[in-house]
């Protein structure tokens, strides 16, 4: 039935767009004469709308680009003590808690697939998210028991480590792609068990009160307007009372792509996550692989060995995991500025930073420690 629905949606689309297409041709003809500037307006609008992707930029070019975006850039010698510790980690460790490692019950399959958002791509196995709500009802005890075995196991399936990415055009020249952005399509499927695992994740985080309250992004009950009433507040005491404010914006590099896995898992351990959570995490970075989608087809895949996995539902979590420890830097040393009675050194919404000082030299040691830290966990 949905299958039906589904290819009688598609013919209906395609009979749209063609209404479409000839109501703009009968426009762009009628005011080719009468009205050019909205005629060329109009032209410039469908040029716009063209396929993002330039087909000048051969499948290979396209394949080394993204393979080297996702290549390990620094000496292994330089993170030799946090590497060892990970891999030494299912040898020592006997670590366990109940929020994350307890077994999937059919109440969370049901209140987690709410969750799901509708008319998001299908990956190679062609099931959406709307197929799986659909599903719920008659499916759900096999979700149960599918999504348990890979918890227990902590062998995460291999298909849904596998990524096709589309690169989308930003700006500048259409033959370069570094002009580009990818976004990357898995398995549907897949973002459903770790969707459990991120609500899972965040639970423990906020009932160990482990993220640092200077973190605000992704994080239930914070927006971002939080900080900017913070940092307006902050802005407005210090011009009434005639006193400079030295402020720093930060803003990292590719921050997402460029996550250090085996810092990540370190700061997982540090933190106090169970032997079974980090060991199915683990596995899920394991063999991420990811081929580039085109027009004219995909490319090989290649092997993703640097940074947390786009479009995951894991990623924001694990990424203020990351940098969670980066307030901590900024200590009385650095002159931290006043609000009322609390001293605040810096603001984070995601890898968006903002550093606080109550003077020049404050904020300069600010910026040293924070340069000491980027070259220990490979920031930029």
């Amino acid at each position: 039935m949905f299958f039906t629905k589904k290819k009688e949606y598609k013919k209906l689309i395609r009979k749209l767009k063609r209404k479409f297409h000839s109501e703009t041709l009968n426009k762009i003809k009628s005011i080719a004469d009468s009205n050019p500037k909205e005629f060329w307006n109009l032209v410039n609008k469908i040029k716009s709308s063209h396929s993002n992707c330039s087909n000048t930029i051969s499948h290979d070019e396209w394949f080394h680009y993204f393979q080297d975006l996702n290549k390990i850039n620094f000496s292994s010698d330089e993170t030799r003590v946090e590497a060892q510790i990970v891999k030494d980690f299912r040898l020592w460790a006997n670590t366990s808690d109940e929020i994350l490692d307890k077994p999937i019950s059919l109440q969370e399959i049901y209140n987690i697939s709410r969750k799901l958002k509708h008319n998001k791509a299908s990956s190679s196995d062609l099931l959406n998210n709307e197929i799986i709500k659909t599903s719920i009802t008659s499916l759900a005890p096999y979700y149960v028991k599918l999504f348990n075995t890979i918890l227990s196991s902590g062998v995460f399936p291999r298909i849904w480590s596998e990524g096709f990415i589309t690169p989308i055009h930003k700006s500048g020249s259409k033959t370069e792609p570094g002009n580009y952005r990818g976004i990357c399509i898995s398995s549907c499927l897949g973002k459903f068990f770790t969707l459990i695992l991120n609500t899972r994740l965040n639970n423990f985080l906020e009932e160990n009160n482990i993220l640092n309250n200077y973190q605000i992004g992704f994080r239930h009950g914070f927006r971002t307007s939080d900080h900017l009433l913070v940092l307006k507040t902050l802005i407005d005491s210090y011009k009434s009372s005639r006193k400079p404010i030295f402020t720093c914006f930060i803003d990292f590099r590719k921050a997402y792509d460029s996550v250090w896995r085996e810092g990540l898992f370190f700061k997982l351990i540090k933190y106090g996550c169970s032997k079974k959570f980090v060991a199915i995490l683990l596995n899920v970075y394991s063999s991420v692989k990811s081929a580039v989608k085109l027009e004219q087809g995909v490319t090989p895949f290649f092997q993703s060995h640097i940074g947390v996995k786009q479009g995951c539902n894991l990623s924001p979590t694990l990424f203020n995991i990351f940098i969670n420890d980066i307030p901590n830097l900024f200590n009385s040393h650095c002159d931290p500025v006043k609000l009322d009675d609390t001293e605040l050194s810096c603001l984070l919404y995601a890898d968006d930073l903002v550093i606080m000082s109550d003077s020049e030299s404050g904020l300069q040691r600010c910026l040293h420690n924070l340069e000491t830290y980027t070259k220990k966990w490979k920031l930029q």
